[in-house]
């Protein structure tokens, strides 16, 4: 019997509360989070029980640093004192978990806690939330030329569907964000909080589509295409290829303590070389 579970999970960022609630169902199932990973959660397996978890944004913290700031040192602490163990995170969030189901979060006041997630978002997800949607407008733009100019075929119709995928991914993103931060401060004005859109299923869904549809699709194009469309094959590898080294290598920069302007220097180039691709796929159809 395994003592870790590696799931693939997909959140809306900033949905606190309904990661929470996942990982509370996951502890009365024997599992406790134990890492944080862009695609895949790490558990371990404990007795199963129930087991209360808060999450907190730190606006200050930057996917960049190789330490905590001032201010998460100080929250961290805060959390300790009031019964909270630090469970996993990363530079911006913070999961906490307490087996007194009864431990009042630090945060208690619904301002400052849709303050600090807004401004967390605005800093990190919201950008690159925003730059990915356009580059999928992009290529929909791009592939909706060949397939109404003469040009259709079983590869621009993937690029196209592909396309859309990846927009509304975005699009769903990006407005139930924003349909949260309206809710959350006309809650706050009562002394409650906004409830986040459920998107997470439908998130999943289209993750799941665009993973299986862009491995068919690339492993046809690479074996049986010719011309533009192996072309257009490897200038997709290539994207996800700098997308996903983007974040492994940003992280190996954080834990080796690297300065935070050589790991930005380094993200900006590999994110320079899934734009480039992105615009070379665009270019190829």
């Amino acid at each position: 019997m395994k003592d870790t579970l590696r799931q693939f999970e997909v959140f809306p960022a900033f949905d606190g509360a309904g990661i929470a609630a996942h990982l509370e169902k996951m502890a009365e199932r024997g599992w406790r989070l134990q890492k944080l990973g862009p695609f895949f959660w790490t558990y371990r397996r404990a007795e199963p029980r129930k087991i209360a978890y808060h999450v907190s944004y730190f606006p200050t913290g930057s996917p960049f640093d190789p330490a905590l700031t001032a201010g998460e040192d100080e929250l961290g602490e805060l959390c300790v004192h009031a019964g909270w163990r630090l469970a996993a995170g990363d530079q911006r969030m913070r999961v906490f978990y307490s087996e007194d189901l009864s431990a009042v979060p630090v945060e208690t006041d619904p301002w400052v806690e849709t303050a600090a997630v807004h401004a967390t978002a605005m800093r990190t997800a919201v950008p690159m939330a925003v730059m990915l949607l356009l580059s999928a407008v992009y290529m929909l733009f791009g592939t909706a030329q060949g397939l109404f100019g003469g040009f259709s075929g079983l590869s621009t119709a993937f690029c196209a569907g592909l396309s859309l995928l990846v927009a509304v991914y975005y699009a769903l993103e990006l407005g139930a964000y924003f349909i949260w931060h309206t809710r959350s401060l006309k809650a706050a004005l009562r002394g409650e909080r906004g409830r986040y859109p459920r998107v997470a299923g439908v998130m999943r869904a289209l993750q799941w589509t665009a993973f299986f549809a862009l491995l068919a699709w690339g492993l046809g194009a690479a074996v049986f295409g010719v011309g533009a469309e192996r072309l257009m094959s490897a200038a997709l590898l290539l994207a996800v290829a700098a997308f996903a080294g983007a974040d492994g290598l940003m992280g190996r920069l954080r834990r080796a303590k690297a300065s935070p302007w050589l790991n930005r220097a380094v993200t900006f180039c590999l994110t320079a070389v899934w734009f480039a691709a992105t615009v070379w796929i665009g270019a190829a159809i």
